[in-house]
């Protein structure tokens, strides 16, 4: 399995980069998108054959998570290989309403919500989730693909420390983890990890491997590895247009 970075900031993007947005591509080349937050339809690799996009997951309904989704009907509405084609998957929360209407509603999408008791499968992604700590209804996924079934790959979304999703994250090959803040910024009310805590979630998850994203654009990356390096050793840093074989995690 692989993983491209299209967007990996938030709550916004400095010049040239985009919020969070990741494809995850199977070994028959097909992918799906993880969020779809600004700029991420403008980070979208000419040569990646959009073609083979079999649906679309967005973990919860803030700008930086989901704005291109807003507009990516009217990509689909005109490339011309999407012609003829069944409307795309999306999978998301039910609310907040506002936004949940606008995806529930429109035709060049086949939505469904989030449900803790179901696995979804798209295509040949299966997905199992778990509502986690946001402020707007938010879920984490952990995904294989049927092509390579011994493989898994768990996606926080944003949250706080939220101990059940250990268990979701349980001896993951690859565990790609809220870390928008330092530990010293951290407190019980804040809508997000720290670096330190995704380190924890990590080890206490026996997880294989750690990718940090959700990083402000203007902070030092080396200070958030570090500190997550302090609880578990084999993380790194997310960055724009990144391009991971996530299966030599294994």
């Amino acid at each position: 399995m692989q993983l491209t970075i299209l967007g990996c900031y938030g709550p916004y993007a400095n010049h040239g980069n985009a919020c969070s947005g990741y494809l995850l591509r199977g070994l028959d080349n097909h992918s799906l998108m993880l969020d779809c937050g600004s700029g991420v339809l403008s980070q979208i690799p000419d040569a990646f054959p959009l073609d083979k996009l079999d649906g679309l997951i967005l973990s919860h309904l803030h700008a930086d998570h989901c704005a291109d989704a807003l507009t990516l009907p009217h990509l689909l509405q005109f490339a011309e290989w999407n012609q003829g084609r069944d409307p795309l998957p999306l999978l998301l929360p039910d609310g907040p309403e506002n936004l949940a209407s606008y995806f529930f509603s429109n035709p060049w999408y086949d939505a469904m919500a989030f449900d803790e008791y179901q696995e979804f499968i798209i295509k040949h992604w299966h997905i199992t989730c778990m509502e986690v700590r946001h402020p707007v209804p938010t879920y984490a996924v952990r995904i294989w693909h049927e092509a390579e079934p011994g493989f898994a790959f768990v996606y926080t979304g944003d949250t706080n420390i939220h101990p059940p999703l250990v268990q979701l994250c349980m001896n993951a090959d690859f565990l790609l983890a809220d870390a928008a803040i330092l530990l010293s910024e951290w407190s019980e009310g804040y809508p997000h990890m720290s670096a330190s805590h995704a380190g924890g979630l990590a080890s206490f998850a026996k997880v294989k491997r750690l990718m940090l994203t959700h990083l402000r654009p203007l902070a030092d990356p080396q200070i958030y590895l570090a500190e997550a390096g302090k609880l578990f050793l084999n993380v790194e840093i997310a960055k724009p247009r990144m391009f991971i074989n996530m299966s030599t995690a294994r």
